[in-house]
């Protein structure tokens, strides 16, 4: 296959920004990468916002360790215990719906760079090494990968480095060719014919000064790319992301919408995109959990939905694609025992779509649980359901800290800091999670700030800035 040679040499010419990275797992499909964000904040020695850990499905942003399916779609039931108190008790249920990954097939991959003449240098370099991340990546089979910026990006350091490149990837580069706006500049491929091969769009961003109106008629355009079956992700480089934008954007291109750290893995990124490119949906998903023999649904904890004491709860996820999976979290109420009671306390049926097959599934599961008189053997818990937890009081601490740092509780932050990150390692004394110790660094690095924190660093500009006003890039609403 043709490879763009103008794109190669200067590929070969560009200075590696020396960023460390580690393997962190999957990013968690079409999420708005909450804790990239975090960690994007205490980079820029930043206090993180309470709203960015705001979303009521904080837990499905991360990836969980469920067994792969045979079929397209499987459920998995788990037990926080499976001994319960015969004089009644509670525990948590996990439901985890789980899909089976597509086979990669050929793509026109497509990444648009919009580097506008306000785009900082350093943000510059840092869209030319993902351009370099994706050419030496190894694309499946018959397809092409193509990269387009808003303006010639010549102006960038260029000094000596090695790329290699996949010889059965088409390249080609077309710099500087668009003026006028993001709007104009995602429009001109909104408005190309539909084509056989899969299509799929990476929107990179740095900072950006386009009006709430105008991010708007973006995020319509990428619906406009779905219905014509090609796809739009988004890759912030920016200091201060545009992050309700991008999440809505990757939500409506049936994308994911990704942040950069210092411990950004574009490998994995990049894989997982070429993986959800290749994937056909499921949507119509009815997830029906009932209880049974006297238990009731006492809480539905994730996705946060209020219910009262019920016997049935239906949740319904609307599309998922091949590979995603998508976890539920009930707090079950147990019945005291009787010679009416049973051990099956819960029953789980999924109905769906294969947009495929054109056709209807169905699964169903059931739980049970052993009553017992000894407290002694109700303390043990189920790591999977154990990891969820945690991960649910993360985003506990992490929203606590703003109101503390208002009330210039400094050391109560710093105390809700370490109990949590002890907690959080005591699990990883047991169990090998890179994204779990991920977030252990996260929260000792803010503990050490905090213990440094003054009524001048309060005051600071930027401190005052983060948390209070400038939250728009958060909190704004996109349909």
């Amino acid at each position: 296959m043709r490879i763009n040679n103008g794109l190669l040499r200067k590929l070969r010419d560009f200075k590696f920004l020396g960023w460390v990275f580690v393997y962190q797992g999957f990013l968690g499909g079409c999420s708005t990468g909450s804790m990239q964000v975090v960690q994007q904040s205490l980079e820029q020695d930043r206090m993180v916002p309470a709203a960015v850990v705001a979303q009521e499905d904080f837990l499905n942003q991360y990836s969980h360790p469920l067994p792969s399916p045979k079929q397209l779609l499987d459920v998995d039931l788990t037990l926080e215990r499976t001994s319960v108190m015969a004089e009644g008790d509670q525990v948590f249920l996990q439901v985890g719906v789980v899909t089976k990954p597509a086979e990669l097939q050929s793509l026109d991959l497509h990444i648009l760079v919009f580097n506008p003449d306000h785009t900082p240098q350093n943000q510059l370099k840092q869209m030319y090494n993902v351009i370099q991340a994706a050419v030496a990546n190894k694309l499946p089979q018959g397809s092409s990968l193509t990269v387009d910026s808003f303006r010639p990006m010549a102006k960038l350091t260029q000094t000596q480095t090695q790329t290699q490149t996949q010889t059965q990837t088409q390249t080609q580069l077309i710099e500087g060719h668009s003026t006028g706006s993001l709007v104009a500049f995602v429009k001109q491929y909104a408005r190309l014919p539909e084509k056989r091969v899969k299509q799929h769009y990476i929107l990179m961003l740095g900072d950006m000064s386009e009006s709430q109106e105008q991010l708007q008629n973006v995020v319509d355009l990428a619906s406009v790319l779905r219905v014509k079956g090609a796809g739009m992700s988004v890759f912030s480089v920016a200091e201060k992301p545009e992050v309700s934008f991008a999440s809505q954007l990757a939500a409506n291109g049936k994308g994911q919408a990704s942040f950069l750290t210092e411990t950004f893995n574009y490998q994995a990124w990049l894989q997982e995109e070429i993986y959800r490119i290749s994937a056909g949906d499921i949507t119509d998903i009815q997830v029906h959990i009932q209880t049974k023999f006297g238990a009731t649904v006492a809480e539905i904890t994730s996705p946060y939905a209020p219910v009262q004491a019920t016997t049935e709860y239906v949740h319904t996820i609307e599309n998922m694609v091949q590979g995603e999976q998508f976890i539920i979290m009930a707090r079950i109420n147990t019945p005291v025992y009787d010679a009416t009671t049973y051990n099956e306390i819960v029953a789980v049926e999924v109905q769906y779509f294969d947009s495929r097959k054109r056709s209807y599934g169905k699964i169903r599961k059931t739980a049970q649980v052993d009553y017992v008189l000894d407290r002694n053997r109700v303390f043990d818990r189920n790591w999977l359901v154990e990891r969820s937890l945690l991960i649910l009081e993360t985003q506990k601490t992490l929203a606590e800290l703003e109101p503390l740092i208002w009330q210039k509780r400094y050391y109560k932050a710093v105390a809700k800091l370490n109990e949590h990150a002890g907690n959080l390692s005591r699990y990883l004394q047991k169990h090998k999670d890179d994204q779990l110790q991920r977030d252990v660094s996260i929260l000792n690095a803010y503990s050490e700030r905090l213990y440094d924190f003054s009524e001048k660093a309060f005051q600071s500009f930027r401190i005052w800035k983060d948390l209070s006003w400038d939250k728009n890039r958060l909190t704004d609403e996109y349909l």
